[in-house]
């Protein structure tokens, strides 16, 4: 019989053959590579199988769940323990943008004498580096 069960990933598990992910404290697992990541939303369909007393859950179907809150979002992501779905913009754009701001002020620390510059000049070089970095990034 067939199962679902929707929730944010909690943990994920990859293996040459198989691999397993998390929700809602459970394990569920599938056979080949995923793409599915910590934080996403997903809806799975899996069968239960019983094998020398140990259950396994495994996965026959899944989707990722990319649809905004049916109540207007607030701007504050949604904790692993919260059943909020995220808005997709959290998942590609905010990643991207996060990594971009890190890697540019990276980048100054490295490279740049920064003792000289007022933090007006600072936020502008960061902020130039940044929008580069997620330009790079989100192409992919």
């Amino acid at each position: 019989m067939t199962e679902k069960i929707t929730g944010t990933v909690q943990a994920v598990s990859q293996k040459e053959k198989t691999f397993g992910i998390r929700i809602k404290d459970q394990w569920y697992n599938g056979f080949g590579q995923t793409k599915i990541n910590k934080g996403d939303i997903y809806e799975i369909e899996f069968t239960t199988k019983e094998v020398d007393g140990r259950i396994f859950r495994n996965i026959t179907k899944a989707n990722r769940i990319e649809e905004e809150t049916k109540e207007e979002w607030n701007g504050t992501y949604p904790t692993d323990k919260e059943s909020k779905v995220v808005p997709k913009v959290y998942h590609e754009d905010e990643k991207n943008r996060r990594c971009a701001i890190i890697k540019a002020v990276d980048f100054v620390m490295a490279t740049q004498k920064t003792e000289n510059m007022d933090i007006g000049q600072l936020i502008e070089l960061i902020t130039q580096l940044a929008k580069a970095f997620e330009s790079y990034i989100s192409k992919g």
